[in-house]
């Protein structure tokens, strides 16, 4: 993806993300697809953002620095596993959102500090 590409499209997913909080999950065509949905509640907007997964992910620690560059670098997680992980993300505010630079890999930092 080239640079100015990049960086407008984190312009627009900022002004999308950025304190919407993760609001409910929605079961995909397959085991390997899920839905998320995010909503703002504070400006009582009605506005909801679908995030469309159909790769792997992960959750990381609060300090973490040091992310997968290909999703062969990340861990399996079962589907009670990713189910778990996003409930205790439930109503957790956005603070930052950002792409990767090595393929468009999307990091989501929430309120309590993970990283998505």
């Amino acid at each position: 993806m080239k640079v100015e590409h990049r960086e407008y499209a984190e312009k627009v997913l900022t002004h999308l993300f950025i304190g919407s909080q993760l609001d409910g999950i929605k079961f995909g065509l397959s085991p390997a697809t899920l839905l998320i949905r995010f909503e703002h509640y504070e400006d009582n907007s009605p506005d909801q953002l679908w995030l469309n997964i159909e790769s792997k992910w992960d959750l990381y620690p609060k300090y973490t620095n040091d992310f997968p560059d290909s999703e062969g670098e990340m861990r399996e997680l079962s589907e009670e596993n990713e189910y778990k992980m996003i409930f205790e993300l439930r109503r957790e505010k956005v603070t930052n959102i950002k792409l990767g630079k090595l393929v468009p890999h999307l990091y989501i930092k929430f309120e309590s500090g993970q990283f998505r």
